[in-house]
């Protein structure tokens, strides 16, 4: 990662023209400016010469792991760690679904802390104020290898078969995010295991129109998702979400 930088901040840029480490005195009308903090509530002291992370994605297309548009890259220190980073909006367009992510590694590169919720940021503004962000612990257990790096396609929600046709997708990578299609819309978010306990931040999605039977369904499919407490690989290789009220999701 860094080291022992102290001051400095090291900055990665993926297609931006420019990006800075703090907001400019004055707005330009073709930067965007997003700016906000990282902190959690346990009482916990990071270790000396952690590393904060802000990442910022494009993650409009969910057929396929979100691309990343910069990354932004601090010395912690402690928290709270406050963030600011400009770029060109005609790198960005404004039709795209932007998200971030916030991170904190230990000096080995082990993930520690992150964002368990999508952070939309709207390319549209001039100045994008997230606030403080908060991060949850990340768990000892690594995202079981069965689960990760594949496409799941949903083949029943909650016991009522799906849509012939209707590609309802999951994919969980492994680094604590879940990306797909709900059969109209795409959609991403933040996902925690441990052991067989899976928990998923709030998702959020494209806004196209669908037609009633199909956006009834999807509209079923992130309902049962965002309830979801627990999975299992069955037998025969099925994928099985399980949550409280009897809601569940099995793909392949």
């Amino acid at each position: 990662m860094i080291g022992n930088l102290l001051k400095k901040a090291l900055i990665w840029l993926f297609g931006a023209l420019f990006i800075a480490l703090a907001p400019p005195t004055s707005a330009e009308p073709d930067m965007i400016t997003v700016s906000g903090s990282l902190a959690y509530r346990e009482r916990i002291a990071l270790p000396p010469d952690a590393v904060a992370c802000v990442t910022l994605i494009d993650a409009s297309r969910m057929d396929v792991a979100a691309t990343q548009l910069a990354m932004l890259e601090i010395p912690a220190g402690q928290v709270p760690v406050p963030f600011a980073f400009s770029l060109r909006r005609e790198t960005l367009g404004t039709d795209r679904m932007l998200a971030l992510r916030g991170t904190i590694h230990a000096p080995d590169g082990a993930l520690i802390w992150t964002t368990t919720e999508t952070i939309p940021v709207d390319p549209t503004l001039q100045e994008v104020t997230l606030g403080r962000l908060l991060l949850s612990k990340v768990s000892g257990t690594p995202p079981a290898p069965e689960l990760t790096g594949r496409e799941w396609l949903v083949e029943d929600i909650d016991g009522n078969g799906v849509i012939d046709n209707a590609r309802t997708t999951l994919i969980f990578d492994g680094e604590g995010r879940v990306h797909g299609s709900g059969g109209c819309n795409s959609y991403t978010g933040a996902y925690e295991i441990d052991g067989d306990q899976l928990s998923l931040g709030p998702v959020a999605s494209t806004r196209k129109a669908c037609v009633p039977a199909l956006g009834d369904q999807e509209a079923k499919f992130f309902a049962a998702l965002n309830e979801v407490e627990r999975f299992e690989i069955s037998p025969t290789g099925a994928l099985i979400l399980t949550g409280p009220n009897g809601h569940s999701i099995k793909a392949r």
